[in-house]
């Protein structure tokens, strides 16, 4: 019996389905889009800064305050800011492999946003979904979004929406231990 792939029984021990090798390639040809994508923004945004003399560049990070203020001011247009970047670095399709194929159960979404990831989950794998976010306006996106109704209609998983920073997960009430079998995280 030789996979109708190999050319002949001696290359059975070595041989893949050209399916797998093309998913591979297409894998490895994202990660080095994403990270190219992530350099250039990167020098885009921050500027290619030389370092002082003495060493080390002091830089200071808005706090918490600042980054969800900033995230419930993008709320509205963030998908439409991100979009095209996601679809060009191939992030849409690694999302929807990696949430399609490994979510199953109860599911934790972690810093959801406005719930980018919601059509990739699979109603007859998922049983439930809980999205949470540190900003309310975003979390107001996904309560509007028609994706929330595509996938909790008809058979599809309870969702739910909890207000609660990825760091301070185990402060939310509506979250305890062992709830999920699945946590998702795609740029938290």
């Amino acid at each position: 019996n030789v996979a109708p792939w190999v050319a002949n029984e001696a290359d059975t021990a070595d041989a893949q389905p050209p399916l797998l090798t093309m998913n591979r390639v297409l894998i490895g040809v994202g990660g080095a889009a994403t990270f190219a994508g992530s350099i250039g923004v990167g020098l885009l945004v921050g500027g290619a800064s030389k370092k002082p003399a003495g060493g080390v560049v002091q830089a200071e990070l808005p706090g918490q305050e600042a980054r969800l203020k900033t995230y419930g001011e993008l709320a509205k247009t963030y998908d439409s800011k991100i979009g095209w970047d996601e679809m060009a670095m191939g992030l849409l399709l690694l999302r929807r492999w990696l949430i399609g194929t490994h979510a199953e159960g109860s599911v934790l979404e972690v810093a959801a946003g406005t719930g980018r990831n919601l059509s990739y989950y699979s109603p007859s794998r998922c049983t439930s979904l809980t999205l949470t976010d540190g900003s309310a306006e975003m979390l107001g996106q996904v309560r509007d979004s028609p994706a929330l109704k595509a996938v909790s209609s008809g058979s599809g998983p309870n969702v739910d929406l909890v207000q609660a920073e990825a760091e301070r997960l185990t402060q939310a009430p509506e979250l305890r231990e062992g709830q999920f079998d699945t946590v998702v995280d795609t740029f938290g």
